[in-house]
C-alpha cells in the first residue's frame, strides 16, 4: 500500500520493465470514473491521451528533481485518460521504489480542473486588466502588497517621466512624503479605498505635481492581494484656481472701490448739482439702482469674475 498526501489524490503504481499498472488506490475510481480494479493490469499509456506517458516518464528519467509534474515539455497540462474517453487535466508526482525485486514507479495524481479554471480565469482577468490599463487616459499604477510596482501605464511614462522598465519592480517613487504613502498605503492594505487624495508627486526630472489620488485594494477572496491607483495631475487646475481667487479678491476690492464712486456721482446727478434735466436723472436713477445691487451682491459674496463679466455690463 503507498500512502497518497491527501484522500483525494489517486496513487497509482506501475512495473518499470512491463509498464503496467499494478496497484491503484480507491481516489483511482472517481478520478477515472470507473472501478479501481479496473485500472489493474492496463499499460500505463493507456491512462494518458496522445504521448503524454513518454514525456512524463521521460521528463521522470531525465531528472528526480523535475518529478512534481504540472505540464508537459510542450506546455499543454499533464492528462489523463478516463476509461470512457475523457480527458481531465492532472497534476503528478513521480517517485522510482523497489519492492520484492522489482523496480517500480509509483504515480500520485491529483485533479487540477479547478487549478486550471483559476488559471485560465486569472488570464482572461489579466488581459483585460492590460487593456483597460492601455486605453485610459489617465496615469495607473499596479502595486503589490510591498508597495512594489508591477504595472505602469503608457500615460503614467508621459505624465511622470519615469519608463515602466525603470519603475515596475520597485517600490512606488513618486510620493514627495515618504510618510504620507505609508500611512495610505496602510489604508489600502486594510481594505479601505482612497478617492479623491490630494497630494504631491515629483516627476523623473524633479518636476512637482499636484495630483488628486484614487485608489483600490485588489482582493482574492477577501484577503488584499494589490493595489490599482491613478494620480491624477491637477497642477493646472491649482494653477487656474489660485489665478481665478486673486482675480476675484481684486475685482471685488476694485469694483467694491469704483462702485462707490459711481454711486456718489449719480447722487450728484439726482440731487441736481450735476448736469441735470428728466433724462440725466432717469438714467442716474438706472445707475445707482444698478450699483446698490452690486453692492448688495459683493457684501453677500456672490460676485464672481464670471458672473461680474455676465451681468455687470447689462445692468449699468
Amino acid at each position: 500500500s503507498f500512502p497518497t498526501r491527501r484522500s483525494s489524490d489517486l496513487s497509482c503504481v506501475a512495473d518499470t520493465e512491463t509498464e503496467q499498472v499494478v496497484e491503484v488506490n480507491a481516489a483511482a475510481g472517481e478520478l477515472f470514473d470507473c472501478r479501481p480494479s479496473e485500472l489493474v493490469g492496463l499499460d500505463v499509456s493507456a491512462l494518458h491521451p496522445g504521448r503524454t506517458f513518454e514525456e512524463l516518464l521521460g521528463r521522470f528519467r531525465a531528472s528526480i528533481e523535475r518529478r512534481h509534474v504540472e505540464k508537459l515539455p510542450s506546455g499543454d497540462p499533464v492528462e489523463i485518460e478516463t476509461v470512457d474517453g475523457r480527458q481531465k487535466p492532472v497534476t503528478v508526482n513521480l517517485d522510482h521504489v523497489e519492492r520484492d525485486g522489482r523496480s517500480l514507479i509509483v504515480g500520485v495524481f491529483r485533479d487540477a480542473s479547478d487549478r486550471l479554471a483559476r488559471e485560465r480565469r486569472l488570464q482572461s482577468a489579466t488581459e483585460r486588466l492590460e487593456t483597460l490599463l492601455a486605453t485610459l487616459p489617465l496615469p495607473v499604477a499596479v502595486l503589490d502588497t510591498d508597495g512594489v510596482v508591477e504595472r505602469w501605464n503608457d500615460e503614467a511614462v508621459e505624465t511622470f517621466g519615469y519608463a515602466a522598465a525603470d519603475v515596475i519592480g520597485e517600490r512606488y517613487p513618486l510620493f514627495v512624503d515618504d510618510e504620507e504613502f505609508v500611512e495610505l498605503f496602510g489604508r489600502l492594505l486594510d481594505g479601505e479605498p482612497v478617492l479623491g487624495h490630494e497630494t504631491f508627486h515629483r516627476g523623473s526630472d524633479g518636476s512637482l505635481f499636484t495630483v488628486d489620488l484614487y485608489a483600490q485594494p485588489l482582493t482574492d477572496s477577501s484577503e488584499v492581494t494589490g493595489v490599482v491607483g491613478a494620480a491624477i495631475d491637477v497642477t493646472e487646475r491649482e494653477q487656474h484656481e489660485r489665478q481665478l481667487s486673486v482675480l476675484h479678491r481684486i475685482l471685488r476690492h476694485n469694483l467694491r472701490n469704483r462702485l462707490t464712486v459711481v454711486r456718489g456721482l449719480a447722487a450728484e446727478f439726482t440731487d441736481g448739482s450735476g448736469i441735470g434735466g428728466d433724462l440725466d436723472r432717469t438714467a442716474a436713477e438706472r445707475i445707482v439702482a444698478a450699483s446698490d445691487d452690486r453692492r448688495r451682491e459683493l457684501s453677500a459674496g456672490e460676485c464672481t469674475p464670471a458672473g461680474l463679466a455676465d451681468g455687470g455690463e447689462q445692468r449699468l
